[in-house]
């Protein structure tokens, strides 16, 4: 009786991680696009975009290009040196330009 028992008692355990882990799954995003001059609209190279209140840096390529994987609830801020810092949800970025 006692074996059936901790079977069911470990069956408990298993089930809830198999809930838990889909929700990890769909707790990341893929945000990436094109940061670009608002004035004359050339990509900018070197650009630093960080998700706030963690480490996750990336930084634009020569191309503008950049890719960061946040969670769907952070915030993202473009930032470099004599411009003004950009900040958007990372829900509402649409894959654009920055």
């Amino acid at each position: 009786m006692k074996k059936i028992n901790l079977f069911f008692e470990r069956l408990k355990y298993l089930n809830f991680l198999i809930l838990l882990f889909p929700y990890q799954l769909f707790a990341q995003i893929e945000v990436k696009g094109v940061v670009v001059d608002a004035d004359s609209k050339e990509p900018l190279c070197g650009i630093v975009i960080i998700e706030m209140n963690t480490d996750n840096i990336v930084i634009s390529s020569v191309t503008g290009r950049f890719k960061i994987i946040v969670s769907d609830s952070s915030m993202i801020k473009a930032t470099f040196l004599g411009y003004h810092d950009y900040v958007i949800e990372a829900l509402k970025f649409n894959n654009d330009t920055i």
